[in-house]
C-alpha cells in the first residue's frame, strides 16, 4: 500500500531555508535522570536550542522538521525569519553559494556587457581553472601566464551544503581535459562524492501553502504546519507570536497537536523585555549589536574601535531567556559578553598579540533546569588555567587606512614607419574611511571569538567538573598568500589569506573531575594531517 504524505504549511510568502542547530529533547518534569540537557558548542559558547516538530521517515527519506534558535544575541539590523526573531525553520537543507572574485561561470560576453570593453577569453574560474593544473601555478611564471591573459578569476566559488546532518564545502573546477571536477572540504572526516543530480521518485508528497502577511517589521509569519496521509490529518503544529507594533516578531508558543487536534506538546518562550532600536540605527558595537552609543558622535580618526565597545545590557535586548517545556519543566538561560585575552592578527604577520577585552555577541554563562521536584544548573567558564580568558579574537576591525599606490609603464611599438613610445610613473596617496570595517577577519565557523579551554560545572554544591580543550588560532593560524603582487602598500585593503578555519575547533582533550577535584577520566584526541595537506588546493585534482 502506497503512503502519500502531504504537508501543508500556512505562512507568509517568502523563503524558509535557514541554518539549523543540534537536536535537543525536552527535559522531564518529574525525574532528574530523565532530563536532557541542552547541548552547548563549547568552542564558541553557544547553546544548541532546538524544538522538534515532526520527522518524515520513509524508505528513501529521513527528514526531521524542527525549529532552532541561535543564541549569540540579536543584531540591530537582524530581521525576523518566518518563525520569529533568532529562530530558523529546518525542513530539509540548502546549499549557499559564496562568490569569490567573480562568478565562476562568467564568460567573455558577460565581461564585455559589464565593462564595455572587449574581453579576449572567458575569465570565470569554471573556464580558467585548467591553468592551475600546471606545476608552476603558484610561482611567478604561473602568475605571469594569468596576468598576460588579461583578467582571469583565480578563486573558485564556495558552495556550502547543510542538509541531513551534513556540513561541507564544495568547489568545482575543470581539469586539463575539460572535465568538470569537484573537491569537498570539511573538518570532521566525512567523505562523499558529487555526481550529476538525479530525480528520486518517492510515493511521499510534501506540499507548502502560504498566505500573505507583511507588517512593517517582518515579511512573513509561519502560523501552522499540517501533516496529512492520503488526505487524513496526522499531526499539526501551531505557532503564536508577539503582536506589538513596537517590537520585532518573536515566537511565543509552539503547540504540537495530534490527530484529534488536541495539543500534545506546548512550548512557551520568554525573552529579554528590552526592545531593540530601529533598523539602521547608528548605535551599534563593532559587530553590529546594540550598545546605545551613537558612533557618529565620535571621530573615525580617533579610537573608533574602542568607542564602539559592547554593552551586555543592550546586547541582551529581545534575546531568548527561558523555555517552558511540554512536561512542565523550565530552562533559564543566563548570558554574558564574549571576552578574549589574545588577538589573532591578519596579513602579513598572522601572529597572536596579548591583549584582553570584551567583544560583541553573547555566550552562555549558566543554564538552570527546574521542575516541580528538582533543580540543577550547568555553569560554563571560558578561562585558561592561569585565570585569563581562553578566548581569541579573530582580528581588530579597521575603519581607516592610509597609504600610497605606485604604477609605472614603458610602452613602445612600430606603426608602419612610425615608432611610438609612451612612458609614465604614477604615484598616488589614498585614504579610506568607512563605518563598516574594511579589513578581512579570520572568522571560525562565523564566530569572531573562539575558546581554547572551557570548563563545565554541573550541579550547585560540589559540582561535577568537565574540561574541554580545542584547537584555535594559536595552533592553527591563518597563513599568508604564497606570494602577493600588488602596488598598494597597505595590505589591509587587500589582505587575502589562506584560512585554516576548518582545522580550528577540534576537540583535543576532555577531562572529567570528581567533586573532590580528582581526575576520573581523561580522553585525548588526535587528528591525521599530512605535511602537504595545506597544499591540497581546490584547483588541483583529487589524489587517486
Amino acid at each position: 500500500m502506497k503512503k502519500i504524505l502531504a504537508m501543508t504549511i500556512f505562512l507568509a510568502v517568502g523563503s524558509l531555508c535557514c541554518p539549523g542547530q543540534e537536536n535537543v529533547n525536552s527535559p522531564s518534569a518529574t525525574e532528574f535522570v530523565r532530563y536532557e540537557r541542552i547541548p552547548v558548542s563549547y568552542f564558541n559558547g553557544l547553546p544548541s536550542i532546538e524544538i522538534p516538530v515532526y520527522t518524515v521517515e520513509t524508505k528513501d527519506l529521513y527528514l526531521p522538521i524542527s525549529l532552532s534558535y541561535h543564541a549569540s544575541g540579536i543584531k540591530v539590523n537582524q530581521y525576523p525569519t518566518a518563525v520569529g526573531l533568532g529562530w530558523a525553520l529546518n525542513a530539509g537543507g540548502g546549499i549557499t553559494r559564496i562568490v569569490n572574485g567573480i562568478p565562476d561561470e562568467t564568460c567573455a560576453k558577460d565581461m564585455t556587457d559589464l565593462t564595455g570593453s572587449n574581453t579576449p577569453r572567458d575569465p570565470g574560474y569554471y573556464f580558467s581553472s585548467a591553468i592551475f593544473m600546471n606545476d608552476n601555478w603558484n610561482k611567478e611564471e604561473g602568475f605571469n601566464t594569468i596576468y598576460t591573459n588579461n583578467y582571469l578569476d583565480t578563486e573558485p566559488d564556495e558552495f556550502v551544503i547543510n542538509a541531513y546532518g551534513l556540513s561541507s564545502s564544495i568547489y568545482f573546477y575543470r581539469d586539463q581535459d575539460g572535465n568538470v571536477m569537484s573537491k569537498i572540504k570539511n573538518n570532521n572526516g566525512e567523505s562523499f562524492k558529487v555526481e550529476i543530480p538525479v530525480m528520486v521518485h518517492n510515493p511521499e508528497e510534501i506540499t507548502f501553502h502560504g498566505i500573505a502577511y507583511s507588517p512593517h517589521n517582518y515579511s512573513q509569519a509561519l502560523t501552522a504546519i499540517q501533516i496529512y496521509n492520503v488526505g487524513m490529518l496526522l499531526k499539526s503544529a501551531g505557532f503564536a507570536y508577539t503582536s506589538g507594533s513596537d517590537e520585532r516578531l518573536k515566537l511565543k508558543t509552539a503547540a504540537i497537536r495530534g490527530i484529534d487536534g488536541k495539543a500534545e506538546q506546548v512550548y512557551r518562550f520568554e525573552y529579554d523585555p528590552l526592545k531593540l532600536p530601529a533598523y539602521n540605527s547608528t548605535v551599534t558595537d563593532n559587530w553590529g549589536y546594540w550598545n546605545n552609543k551613537n558612533y557618529r558622535d565620535t571621530d573615525i580618526e580617533e579610537d573608533f574601535f574602542g568607542f564602539r565597545s559592547a554593552s551586555l545590557e543592550h546586547t541582551m535586548a529581545e534575546t531568548l531567556t527561558g523555555i517552558t517545556w511540554p512536561t512542565g519543566g523550565h530552562t533559564l538561560f543566563e548570558y554574558e559578553l564574549n571576552d578574549y585575552s589574545r588577538i589573532a592578527t591578519q596579513a602579513p604577520d598572522f601572529d597572536l598579540i596579548e591583549k584582553a577585552g570584551t567583544a560583541g555577541g553573547l555566550r552562555i554563562k549558566k543554564i538552570t533546569y527546574t521542575s516541580d521536584t528538582t533543580s540543577y544548573t550547568h555553569c560554563f567558564e571560558y578561562k585558561n588555567e592561569d585565570g585569563t580568558s581562553s578566548g581569541i579574537l579573530s582580528g581588530i576591525p579597521v575603519y581607516i587606512a592610509r597609504g600610497n599606490s605606485h604604477a609605472s609603464y614603458d610602452y613602445s611599438s612600430w606603426e608602419s614607419l612610425v615608432y611610438f613610445r609612451e612612458k609614465g610613473d604614477i604615484r598616488q596617496n589614498y585614504i579610506m574611511r568607512s563605518e563598516s570595517y574594511i579589513n578581512t577577519l579570520g572568522l571560525t565557523t562565523g564566530n569572531h571569538v573562539t575558546y581554547s579551554r572551557v570548563v563545565e560545572l554541573i550541579g550547585d554544591s560540589m559540582p561535577f567538573k568537565k574540561e574541554y580543550r580545542y584547537t584555535n588560532h594559536d595552533s592553527c593560524p591563518d597563513t599568508a598568500d604564497f606570494e602577493m603582487y600588488t602596488n598598494i602598500d597597505n595590505v589591509a585593503l587587500d589582505n587575502k589569506f589562506t584560512s585554516r578555519a576548518l582545522m580550528r575547533g577540534l576537540l583535543t582533550d576532555e577531562i572529567w573531575y570528581s567533586d573532590m577535584g580528582l581526575t576520573v577520566k581523561e580522553t585525548r584526541y588526535t587528528y591525521g594531517s599530512s605535511p602537504g595537506s595545506m597544499d591540497d588546493h581546490a584547483g588541483q585534482p583529487e589524489s587517486p
